[in-house]
């Protein structure tokens, strides 16, 4: 026999050997179902995240006090949209053993809010932007852009990163149906600022502090301002300080994105329309007709609390 043919049993083999042990993954990775009845992450994606030469985006939350029922659709609907080369994580506090369990599932990493914080008088709404700040301080370097929203009244149903250009710093908030001059939002302002500094701004659009989205620098800086201005203050919130800072104090103005429920990001609680639309598989539709990325405060729509969600696999 010649020296090739020797070669090229050999390289039979060897590419043989290698497809076995492919295919074997795959076959974990189909059949790697836990009880929550969804998938666990993909190994092989995983695996073409970590050589990715670019940096990963984050999807970062914060929770205290509640139980898996009350926050599943998140998570799972999360899973659902299967964002490649991304990280999750969330703060957690309060929460049972077996809702940590089954967010880990979901492909999170889980920290703790120290215990420490429950004495203080900031409520978890505040303080999850010295959260944020702390955690990107330390892991900047490691992402391209960071989206939060609300963990409880938030679904997901595409890849939100996949609308905005990274190339250049920016920071994007999102608008709700709602003026400045309806009463919480006036009276959440108003710690932040004297009447007539406020009857500036009474007649803007109210930014929704529940979704944010930027560069990473942009975000820590954002959560960085944000929580300066909030821990000085007693009895507020941070939608006030968020809105009293991008409106009244008009930071962040050379690169700030104000989008309203016609983007990829709908936040519908105050929307005056009577109806959500929904497309024929019950997809949740912006006002421009289009498949909206993440859905904030869907519970607060009758037709859309009524869907059966179909995230499970």
């Amino acid at each position: 026999m010649s020296k090739n043919y020797f070669i090229f049993i050999i390289l039979s083999i060897i590419i043989r050997f290698n497809s076995i042990k492919i295919d074997d993954i795959k076959n974990i990775n189909i059949s790697s179902y836990d009880s929550l009845g969804i998938r666990k992450l993909d190994f092989l994606n995983s695996t073409e995240n970590i050589n990715n030469n670019t940096k990963k985006n984050l999807i970062i939350g914060s929770m205290i006090n509640y139980s898996w029922s009350k926050i599943k659709l998140y998570f799972i609907s999360l899973i659902k949209t299967k964002i490649k080369n991304c990280d999750f994580v969330v703060f957690v506090g309060g929460i049972s053993n077996e809702t940590i369990k089954k967010i880990e599932t979901c492909g999170f990493t889980i920290y703790q809010i120290p215990k420490h914080i429950f004495k203080l008088r900031t409520h978890i709404i505040n303080y999850r932007w010295k959260l944020y700040k702390d955690f990107l301080k330390e892991n900047k370097d490691k992402y391209n852009m960071v989206f939060t929203v609300d963990v409880r009244d938030a679904i997901f149903q595409k890849d939100v990163f996949q609308y905005y250009d990274s190339s250049k710093p920016f920071l994007g908030v999102f608008l709700e149906d709602g003026l400045m001059s309806s009463k919480a939002n006036r009276i959440w302002v108003q710690r932040f600022c004297n009447e007539s500094e406020y009857k500036t701004i009474e007649n803007e659009t109210v930014i929704c502090a529940g979704a944010v989205i930027g560069t990473a620098d942009k975000f820590l800086e954002f959560s960085q301002v944000v929580w300066d201005t909030i821990k000085v203050k007693k009895k507020v919130i941070d939608q006030g300080g968020v809105n009293y800072l991008l409106r009244y104090k008009k930071l962040f103005n050379d690169c700030l994105i104000i989008k309203d429920n016609h983007d990829c990001v709908m936040t519908i609680g105050m929307t005056n329309r009577k109806n959500v639309f929904l497309d024929k598989d019950d997809n949740i539709l912006n006002f421009d007709g289009q498949i909206a990325a993440v859905v904030h405060q869907y519970d607060r729509k009758h037709e859309i609390t009524s869907i059966n969600f179909n995230f499970y696999y």
